[in-house]
C-alpha cells in the first residue's frame, strides 16, 4: 500500500476488508482503489465542501448518512455473489 496522509485511517480499514474477504463476505481484487473509492464517497460531501465554503455545516445526523449511505454502497458493490 502506498503512503497517504490518511495512512492511519487507510491500514485500519484495509485490515477490517482483509477480515471481512477472508471470511467470504466481500470480494474485493484491489482493496487500495476499493478504500479510495470508500473514501471519496464521503470526503465529497463531508469534508472537500467544507473546504471550499466556510459556511457549508452539516450536523452529525446529515454526516452519519452520508457516512452509511456511502457504506451501504461500498457493500453493495463488494459483497460476495
Amino acid at each position: 500500500m502506498r503512503l497517504h496522509a490518511q495512512q492511519p485511517y487507510f491500514i485500519q480499514i484495509a485490515q477490517y476488508l482483509e477480515q471481512a474477504c477472508a471470511q467470504g463476505l466481500l470480494d474485493i481484487a484491489d482493496r487500495d482503489l476499493a478504500i479510495r473509492q470508500l473514501f471519496a464517497m464521503i470526503n465529497d460531501i463531508v469534508f472537500w465542501p467544507k473546504l471550499w465554503d466556510c459556511n457549508i455545516v452539516l450536523d452529525q445526523e446529515e454526516t452519519d448518512r452520508v457516512v452509511v449511505e456511502a457504506v451501504e454502497t461500498f457493500v453493495t458493490r463488494y459483497a460476495k455473489r
